[in-house]
């Protein structure tokens, strides 16, 4: 599961954010809570909640992103609020200005992380290279091979940095496993590196 955030509840079951996308698992919920959760979790995580397709049976388990579900949280309370003649307050905006800033930071880690993936991809057949004394490249691979780890590490790890720093900091969610697997991908990048740099085969 892309987990960067979980938070549980009663009530609205399993919540677990990645950096773009979310998923509502409701599958541990008594039946009376479990149907109402689907429900809302079905139609919250809908490109256009308004026209979403009614389904004869609800999945318990649904995704969608973080901004569909943002945009439509607010659609919703805002309505369930005019509705019974109330206004939204700023304690609201703030909340649904959360849950946007949530999205933002994700989308900035994800675009950094991107970077990080390509120097990793680069670092990987460098250094694999360097390893097996393989000299088609014509480039210094244990050079090479050393700036693409440290470059791939880095990144990883300014990508969790940045997307934790933009977090607000309002909210019961706590990190999810993917963070802390990025961290040690990150780890593992910078020490690749180095040990290519000072172990590896100055002559592939």
């Amino acid at each position: 599961m892309d987990s960067w955030l979980v938070e549980s509840d009663d009530e609205m079951g399993d919540m677990s954010m990645g950096l773009t996308s979310m998923t509502i698992d409701c599958d541990e919920l008594n039946e009376t809570s479990k149907e109402g959760c689907a429900t809302f979790g079905y139609l919250l995580l809908q490109e256009d909640m308004e026209t979403a397709e009614e389904l004869d049976k609800i999945p318990t388990r649904n995704s969608g992103s973080i901004d569909d579900f943002c945009s439509n949280t607010e659609t919703f309370a805002t309505a369930f609020i005019e509705g019974f003649g109330g206004t939204i307050d700023d304690d609201d905006k703030e909340k649904f200005q959360t849950c946007y800033d949530t999205a933002s930071a994700g989308s900035t880690g994800g675009y950094i992380l991107w970077g990080a993936t390509i120097a990793a991809l680069a670092g990987v057949v460098l250094i694999a290279f360097n390893i097996f004394g393989i000299g088609a490249l014509p480039v210094d691979t244990q050079k090479f091979g050393f700036i693409a780890g440290v470059a791939a590490g880095a990144l990883a790890g300014i990508a969790v940095l940045i997307w934790y720093l933009m977090l607000p900091s309002e909210g019961d969610m706590s990190a999810g496993m993917n963070v802390w697997l990025t961290i040690t991908g990150a780890v593992s990048g910078i020490a690749a590196g180095v040990l290519t740099k000072l172990k590896g085969n100055p002559s592939a």
